[in-house]
């Protein structure tokens, strides 16, 4: 299995890049359609890019916190988005 690290410097306060990242609101407002996140280890971290339910893979369904820092750290699972659907089985 290859792994992907990928860093950003985001010009933003990290209080509220936290929030954008660990709230439904806040994930809607730059990545995503929808969301089902629970921020706590082992909770969920589905982003949905369409709302239409009848879709099999919406999004990173599956995906859990691993761990999170209140306000500083986040880490979670990630699957490929569903318009690369054949490459979930690989």
């Amino acid at each position: 299995m290859k792994t992907l690290i990928k860093e950003r410097i985001i010009p933003a306060k990290v209080k509220d890049v936290y929030l954008k990242w660990t709230t439904k609101d806040g994930l809607n407002t730059f990545f995503s359609q929808d969301n089902d996140i629970e921020i706590k280890p082992g909770g969920k971290y589905e982003i949905y890019f369409t709302t239409d339910k009848s879709i099999k893979h919406r999004g990173s369904e599956g995906c859990k916190v691993l761990s999170f820092t209140p306000n500083h750290t986040l880490s979670f699972t990630w699957n490929v988005p569903p318009t690369f659907e054949s490459l979930m089985t690989k």
